[in-house]
C-alpha cells in the first residue's frame, strides 16, 4: 500500500480528502477497506478503482485513476468528515501481485472538480500474501 499522487482539489474549508487503507490487500482478507477522512462532514463520498494510474487534470484537480475505472457503492462521511468503503480481497491465488489504484470523490459545493467535488490523493495497492 503506498500513497502515489496527490490531486491539489481541496473542498470547503480548504479541506483535501485523504485516503488510507485499513491493513494490508492480502488474498483473502474479506475485511479489508478503504477510508477517506479530511473530507466534507455529512456527504456522499465515492471510491474509484482502477488497474492503472493516470495523472490528468481537469478543472484544475489532479485525476488519478485510469481508463476505465469503477466504483465502490457511495457511502456517507461521518460528523467528523471519515468514510470506509469495503473492498473485499478475493481468495483466488490468481490475484497476487495484481495493482489497484484508488481515489476518492467526495460531493462538496465548494469544490472545483465538475463544479461539485474535492478529490483525495491516490493510493496504490498490491495484492499479495
Amino acid at each position: 500500500v503506498q500513497n502515489y499522487g496527490l490531486s491539489s482539489c481541496p473542498g470547503s474549508g480548504n479541506r483535501t480528502p485523504r485516503i488510507a487503507a485499513n491493513s494490508l490487500p492480502t488474498i483473502g482478507n474479506g475485511a479489508f477497506t478503504l477510508g477517506v477522512d479530511n473530507a466534507l462532514p455529512g456527504t456522499i463520498a465515492v471510491c474509484g478503482i482502477a488497474l492503472a494510474p493516470s495523472a490528468i487534470v481537469i478543472d484544475g484537480c489532479r485525476v488519478l485513476l485510469g481508463l476505465p475505472f469503477t466504483t465502490l457503492p457511495a457511502v456517507v462521511t461521518s460528523a467528523a468528515g471519515t468514510a470506509t468503503s469495503p473492498l473485499p480481497i478475493p481468495a483466488n491465488p490468481a490475484l497476487d501481485g495484481v495493482q489497484l489504484f484508488a481515489q476518492y470523490a467526495v460531493f462538496d459545493p465548494n469544490g472545483p472538480f465538475l463544479g461539485e467535488m474535492a478529490l483525495s490523493d491516490g493510493l496504490r495497492l498490491r495484492l499479495g500474501n
